[in-house]
Formats: C-alpha cells, structure tokens, sequence
C-alpha cells in the first residue's frame, strides 16, 4: 500500500521539476485521457495534440555549415535537469514531460540503447524504483529502432503512477509461482512475464538485488529468443537484428514483448502501450484507437504467437 508521505528523492524531483519549469528548461505536455475497456482492462488512451509541436532537441546548427548535426542529448545535458549522480550514472528529469516528475537513468558512458539490461543497470533502477513512497513507479525500456526508443545512447525510465499501471489487472487472475515465466491469455502476440520473488528481495543488498534482478531479466530474454527461433522462418524476413523488444518492470512483476514495428499507422507504440498506456497526437488517431481497439493496435506491431491469427501490417 502507498504512502502519501514523499521521500527526500520525491521532494528534490519535485523541487527540480518546478525549478526547470520555471526557468522553460522543461516543457510539460498538457494531455487528456479517454479509457477504453478492453478484456478487463482498463486502457488509458492520452491525447496530447501539442506534442505536434514539440521541438527538436537532438538537432542544433553548426558553426561552419547549414545542415544538422545530431548530439547527444545525454552526454551534452541541460543541467537544470539533472536530479543526481548515481555511480556510473546519471538522472536527468524528462525535458518533455507527459507526466510530472518522469526521470530517466542514464549511462555516464555511452553504452547502445540495443544493448540488453544488466545487473548493474537494473540496481541502479531499482534503487530509484524503491524511492517512491508516495506513488508507484514504473520502469521501462524501449531497445531497438522498432521500439519506440527517441534516442540511441542507453537510458531506462521511471514514470511514478499515482495507480497501478492498467496492465496490472491481468495479474488478477493469475497462478503462478515467483520465477515461473508465463504469458497472459488476453493476448495474441508473443510476450513473457515474471513475477518477482519478494524473498530474494526484502532485506537483501541493492547489489544483490541487482544481481537477481538480471538472473531474472536475462530469463525473460531467453524466453523471447527462444519463441523468435521457434517463428524464424516466417518472421525473420520481417525483424530486424538485433531485435527491438519492450521491457517493464515494477517492484513485483517484469514483462517482455518482442517488435516487429515501431508504429501502427500514425500511432506510435513505446514500451506504455504494454503497460496499458497509448499516447496519441491527433485527433484522428484518437479516432484510429478508439475504433479498432488498444489490443488490436498492439497485435499489429508484435510477433504473433499464432503465425495464423496474423494480419498485414497497415
């Protein structure tokens, strides 16, 4: 059960936040949320229009010529966003925020956003994770040019929740024992989910926990190597290598989701979409979403696990 009394990391983020704001360091993304209910889940569909005219940030003229050249956005930060340092790490709030308070851990170093998590990274996160009294948090990471994943040097994101994330409700219903991988019936497309076992959890070292934390991932991982292989000679010649793939995590459960595409049409598909959570800039994608449903748009950008059920992407 949450608290409503922040930690000392929920007060500095706050003071962070309405610092950057103030100084127009940090944009937020006025959204609404329509819910459509789909399978006993509740999707959050939010419509953010403004994020049309979101800028660039990753493109700035140089100095001898007119074209563009792309820098990194996490090497070269804005300091105002950043909240701390963490090891071989860094935390910067989100320059263009949907939510308040939305963070990224980042490596100090440049490592590739189609690199797997490791041990290390993923105590980093939960380090974080853990800080949040006062909501949920919510862990994600888009690898791979299908992924939804907005920049190329490696960054895992926490959104803190002020509820449990809509996927949750299939955890409802289900029997499974800590480290048993599975998959929810709800869905057609290939995924693996894990729930975390709490004993190896409470009162262990982050380092420890790191290390569990990657046992656990890297299972999941395998799973979804495993299922591509069992499908590659009819889905190979649709994925690219390395493959993109969704990962989430919260303090009790993580899921995996290969990709096939980066988008349905105009609707773009990040990590959230598997958290239960699409975000869309239009009017008529609002309309695209609402009409053929959340779980369909979701269908038309993974690997099936019925190659039969499969419909062209559009």
């Amino acid at each position: 059960m949450q608290t409503s009394i922040e930690s000392s990391l929920e007060s500095r983020l706050a003071e962070k936040y309405a610092r950057a704001l103030n100084l127009g360091e940090l944009f937020f993304i006025e959204s609404t949320v329509v819910n459509v209910k789909e399978n006993d889940i509740e999707f959050e569909i939010r419509f953010a229009p403004s994020l049309y005219k979101k800028p660039s940030g990753s493109a700035v003229a140089t100095e001898n010529s007119n074209k563009k050249s792309k820098v990194d956005p996490f090497i070269f930060y804005n300091p105002v966003l950043l909240v701390e340092e963490y090891g071989d790490y860094i935390v910067l709030l989100n320059k263009f925020s949907i939510a308040p308070h939305h963070i990224l851990v980042v490596t100090k170093e440049y490592e590739q956003q189609t690199d797997p998590l490791f041990p290390r990274d993923l105590e980093a996160v939960w380090h974080y994770m853990v800080q949040f009294k006062s909501k949920r948090s919510l862990a994600f990471y888009n690898c791979g040019n299908n992924s939804g994943a907005s920049q190329p040097h490696k960054h895992i994101q926490i959104l803190p929740l002020s509820n449990d994330p809509p996927i949750s409700a299939c955890f409802n219903d289900v029997d499974k024992k800590p480290g048993e991988k599975f998959d929810f019936p709800q869905f057609s497309f290939i995924h693996h989910v894990i729930i975390l076992d709490q004993k190896r959890i409470i009162g262990s070292s982050e380092e420890v926990i790191g290390e569990y934390l990657g046992e656990a991932f890297h299972s999941l991982y395998d799973a979804m190597i495993e299922s591509l292989r069992l499908h590659s000679e009819n889905v190979s010649a649709n994925l690219a290598f390395p493959v993109s793939y969704n990962f989430l995590m919260t303090t009790s459960w993580m899921i995996m989701v290969p990709r096939m595409h980066e988008n349905f049409r105009q609707v773009s598909v990040n990590s959230l979409g598997f958290g239960g959570m699409l975000l869309v800039k239009s009017e008529e994608c609002l309309e695209l979403v609402k009409s053929l449903g959340v779980i369909k748009i979701l269908d038309a950008v993974t690997v099936p696990k019925d190659l039969g059920t499969r419909q062209d992407h559009a």
